[in-house]
């Protein structure tokens, strides 16, 4: 929708996801003649599930005009997904191959995002952003417990980034862009490689981890040829 002046408009949606999958996974035990591996045996099945991977989430997305130098714009997405999960060969709590039982897992996620761009003079303008974003965990993070105590609580990744900036073009073929930004991220998933020695872990999301630099960033419109750089 965009109003008369065209200095409002918004734009709605809804991004759907049905996906369907399984796995199998079969343990082999291998021949060899001193290093090398000559021939191998199939032996007992360590995972076989069937997993349906579900999502919906409607969205929408503003624009306005508030000023012939300023530009505002703003966004909402809800995310709701889920994982139907089902273990053909039924749960197990020992060993290095866990299995969760069968079940339904389920995720949501509000993600917001906001901008202003503001010209400062002809060809220089200021930018500014904030963004959300989020992931749920596969399903082979989820599902594929190995060793640990338990898998099924792992959290969505959720990251949040914060953009400050100046675009300068010399004219319509070169311009140049100057950032600074910061990354937040919550609960990314680790995968920790436990000592057969110690005790069974729990898979889990550690809480944040942060990044903060400024880019540089030349660029011709043509797009034959670029050159970016950064400093740590």
């Amino acid at each position: 929708w965009t109003d008369a002046e065209e200095r409002f408009r918004t734009i709605t949606g809804l991004d759907l996801d049905l996906s369907p999958g399984w796995r199998t996974e079969t343990e082999v035990v291998a021949d060899r003649v001193g290093s090398i591996f000559v021939d191998y045996e199939r032996a007992a099945l360590q995972y076989d599930y069937d997993v349906t991977y579900q999502q919906g989430a409607p969205f929408v997305h503003a624009e306005w005009l508030a000023s012939p130098r300023l530009r505002a714009t703003a966004g909402l997405r809800l995310d709701l997904a889920a994982y139907d999960y089902e273990n053909r060969l039924g749960p197990l709590d020992t060993g290095s191959h866990q299995r969760p039982p069968s079940q339904r897992v389920t995720y949501s996620q509000l993600s917001p995002k906001a901008g202003l761009v503001y010209q400062l003079s002809e060809g220089l303008t200021a930018v500014a952003s904030y963004r959300h974003a989020f992931r749920v965990p596969s399903e082979r993070q989820v599902f594929r417990q190995g060793a640990a105590r338990s898998s099924i609580g792992l959290k969505p990744v959720r990251a949040r980034n914060m953009e400050i900036g100046l675009r300068w073009f010399a004219h319509a073929a070169i311009g140049v862009e100057i950032t600074a930004y910061q990354l937040t991220k919550d609960d990314d998933i680790a995968s920790p490689t436990p000592n057969t020695n110690s005790r069974p872990y729990l898979a889990r999301s550690p809480s944040k981890q942060r990044k903060a630099r400024p880019t540089l960033k030349v660029a011709s419109s043509s797009r034959q040829r670029r050159a970016s750089s950064t400093k740590r």
